[in-house]
């Protein structure tokens, strides 16, 4: 069984409460349709970098990141009342993309799924 490191276990709590930040505390509507898919953190806890992921467009993605890094010291400061720790890491908000990573391997599959499709034979 695996043994999960001090980074491991405040990376998850970190994830769970920016999650329950979005949802409860912040009304910034940009921010409420975002979802936090991860948070990476150094073995130091000195950097934690949260991922999200959001539906729309490349403008709207620009504007959700905006609003991100004028919520990032707010956030900031409720992690800090809720986690146990000697120093807060500095946050950093990443767009994820495995997401549309992971469409455009899918389109790619059925594509070439398609193209081998043996032809109906010919009468």
């Amino acid at each position: 069984m695996r043994s999960f490191s001090r980074a491991d276990r405040v990376g998850k709590r970190i994830r769970e409460d920016v999650a329950a930040l979005l949802t409860t505390r912040i009304n910034d509507p940009l921010l409420k349709s975002a979802t936090i898919t991860g948070v990476k953190l150094t073995q130091d806890l000195m950097l934690a970098r949260v991922y999200y992921c959001i539906s729309g467009d490349q403008e709207q993605k620009e504007a959700v990141a905006g609003a991100f890094a004028r919520a990032t010291g707010f956030i900031k400061r409720e992690l800090a009342a809720s986690l146990a720790i000697k120093h807060m890491p500095q946050i950093e908000f990443l767009y994820d993309e495995t997401v549309e990573r992971g469409k455009r391997i899918d389109a790619l599959l059925r594509e070439a799924a398609a193209s081998m499709a043996p032809e109906p034979p010919v009468k």
